[in-house]
């Protein structure tokens, strides 16, 4: 397991063995897991070792008007998922694509209480 600065794993393999004393020469060729982080902190892609990739992309979108965080989720077989979310971090639209290029997608609405309802 290799961290980087803020300690955060960025390369990962499986145990290994090795032919010397010292270590460093180990006998498995397999390459290892990697995973990159955008300026936040966030895992936005992790390379397995057979090359295919699974990443995230962060940002800012609107939904009916809405500010909203748009996640989206390309998988190792590039398919896709989206995930918006409001200012209180309460899923709003969730779109998952399943094994054809058609989304299924789920919109959710919240209520607030209003205040002369509220019983505490």
């Amino acid at each position: 397991m290799i961290y980087d600065g803020l300690g955060r794993p960025t390369s990962s393999s499986y145990p290994t063995t090795t032919i010397k004393a010292d270590f460093s020469a180990p006998i498995s060729n397999v390459t290892a897991t990697t995973t990159k982080y955008h300026e936040v902190g966030r895992a936005v892609k992790v390379t397995l070792p057979y090359g295919s990739a699974n990443a995230t992309l962060f940002k800012m979108d609107n939904y009916n008007g809405v500010p909203m965080m748009l996640t989206t989720q390309t998988d190792a077989l590039c398919k896709i998922s989206q995930l918006q979310t409001d200012v209180k971090r309460r899923n709003v639209v969730i779109k998952l694509n399943g094994f054809t290029n058609l989304y299924f997608a789920v919109q959710i609405r919240y209520f607030e209480p209003h205040p002369k309802n509220d019983l505490h």
